[in-house]
C-alpha cells in the first residue's frame, strides 16, 4: 500500500512537473517572439536615424552653399543725392 502510494505520487509529481516545463517553454516561446519584435523595430529605429541624419546633413551643405553664394554677390552700394 505504502508502495503504491508512493509511486502515485511521484507519477502526480512527473505530471505536474511536465505542465510546469510546457508552461514554462511557453512563456520563454512568448519573449523570445516580444524580443524579436523589439529587435525589429530597433534596427527599423536605426535605418530611419540614419536616413535622418543623412538628409540633414545635405540639408546643411545646401544652406552651407547658399550662404557662400550670398556672401559671394557683389552687394550694390546706393550713392545717395544730398539735398
Amino acid at each position: 500500500m505504502r508502495l503504491e502510494r508512493a509511486v502515485r505520487r511521484l507519477a502526480e509529481n512527473r505530471i505536474a512537473l511536465s505542465d510546469r516545463v510546457s508552461g514554462l517553454d511557453a512563456d520563454i516561446e512568448k519573449r523570445n517572439a516580444r524580443i524579436r519584435e523589439l529587435e525589429a523595430e530597433l534596427r527599423e529605429s536605426a535605418r530611419l536615424r540614419e536616413e535622418v541624419a543623412k538628409r540633414i546633413d545635405d540639408l546643411m551643405a545646401r544652406l552651407d552653399q547658399i550662404e557662400a553664394d550670398v556672401l559671394a554677390e557683389p552687394v550694390p552700394v546706393a550713392i545717395g543725392r544730398g539735398k
